[in-house]
């Protein structure tokens, strides 16, 4: 293993420095106590990888070389306010006055530089989503036919309705004009809902196996080369924070502090791997006919949304031909955290409140990136982390109240 690191960090040390005055007005000059542990801002980085004898030459010859690599990076910020606060005591010519210049007493509750929070991520789903997803890519056809034929009545269905729906639409408000608005709203309901479902699972899906398919046609006659990359990957995001309030009472001081942690977690998954005969270009041979047949169920589509049964069948079938020659993981966990602390109870000082002016407000941001690649992939069912999220999430709620309000209807009468 070979190790590298470049360090720009800087040592932290506030100044202290305390200005004020007494009760008899005489001006006090001084400083504060001073932080009570080592901090460090900045960026650092460092990367361990391996040294592969004569990569270069050893790749331009036609050898793959898939070597483990973590790369770390991090980076500090710190800035403090400055604290102030007077105390009035009756019969005295001046309140009791102290002002601190970036006085650490904010950062002194605290064991240490803030960390991360721990963020609820499942990363071993990600792994597999993103490797099942591109051994599930390996010699995919261009055109999967088998599926497409798989999926015909289905597609049928879908663009039968929409049609069904207009006509019943008309028929019904022909027969009676003075049918009850909610009624009327309601054969409306059923024809947007009908229309968009012939969108989504029947013309949409058509326009793409036309386009894939004129491909397919293509590929047939121009010359391809014989090494192919599949691909997969799967991503997430989390978050988690806390404010806490210390605990405070006579002439104690207390503080508060919130602390935040943003985190996404990425991953991409590769297979480089060789074809020995003529590519699957129309998606008619043995390893598609599982796939299609968990196509052709009903709404299966709509558990693949929440697992990958799908891509887990289609990356277990037998791929005659295909000689893997490399495959790799890379994970990337980004994450961010800040955590403000300020003084919030002023306490006492010879049995007369502390009025605070200024609150020694800290705030860190703490932000670091870990990148990992292994020589693997990982392929196995596993559920969906965010299945319903993001844009693509919008649609497919309303494909859910779409089929529910389609499949909880009566029965129409027979179109005339």
């Amino acid at each position: 293993m070979r190790y590298r690191e470049r360090d720009n960090r800087e040592s932290f040390s506030p100044l202290r420095q305390i200005t004020g005055n007494d009760h008899n007005c005489t001006s006090v000059t001084g400083t504060a106590s001073p932080l009570a542990y080592p901090y460090y801002t900045g960026k650092f980085e460092s990367m361990n990888d391996v040294v592969t004898p004569r990569f270069d030459s050893r790749v331009a010859s036609g050898e793959v070389i898939v070597n483990p690599m973590t790369k770390v990076s991090y980076e500090r910020e710190v800035n403090i306010a400055p604290m102030a606060y007077n105390v009035v005591k009756p019969g005295q010519p001046c309140p009791f006055r102290r002002q601190y210049v970036e006085n650490p007493q904010a950062l002194n509750i605290h064991d240490g530089p803030v960390g991360h929070r721990d963020v609820n991520i499942d990363v071993a789903s990600l792994r597999f989503q993103a490797g099942t997803r591109a051994a599930a890519a390996v010699a995919s056809p261009q055109f999967a036919g088998s599926t497409f034929l798989a999926e015909l009545h289905e597609t049928i269905y879908y663009l039968r309705n929409p049609l069904e729906s207009w006509n019943e639409f008309l028929r019904q408000a022909s027969k009676d004009r003075n049918r009850s608005r909610f009624k009327r709203s309601q054969l409306l309901t059923n024809f947007i809902v009908d229309s968009w479902l012939a969108y989504r699972y029947a013309v949409r899906p058509i326009v793409n196996d036309a386009q894939n398919a004129i491909k397919a046609i293509e590929s047939t006659v121009l010359a391809r080369p014989k090494r192919y990359t599949a691909r997969g990957s799967a991503s997430s995001s989390g978050s988690d924070s806390d404010t806490v309030v210390t605990a405070s009472s006579g002439s104690g001081l207390g503080y508060t502090y919130t602390h935040t942690t943003n985190t996404t977690y990425s991953v991409r998954a590769g297979i480089l791997y060789e074809y020995s005969r003529d590519p699957n270009t129309f998606g008619f041979q043995f390893r598609d006919f599982p796939v299609a047949l968990w196509e052709a169920i009903p709404f299966s589509f709509v558990v693949d949304w929440f697992a990958n049964i799908g891509p887990w069948i289609e990356a277990i079938a037998p791929k005659a031909g295909v000689k893997e020659l490399g495959a790799w993981t890379v994970a990337n966990n980004v994450s961010a955290s800040t955590r403000q602390t300020w003084w919030s109870y002023g306490g006492t000082t010879g049995g007369y409140p502390r009025n605070i002016e200024a609150n020694c407000l800290s705030t860190e941001v703490y932000t670091s990136e870990t990148k990992t690649r292994t020589p693997n992939i990982s392929v196995g069912i596993t559920h969906r982390l965010e299945p319903l999220s993001g844009d693509l999430g919008t649609g497919r709620i309303l494909d859910l109240l779409g089929i529910g309000q389609q499949l909880l209807r009566p029965r129409s009468r027979e179109i005339m």
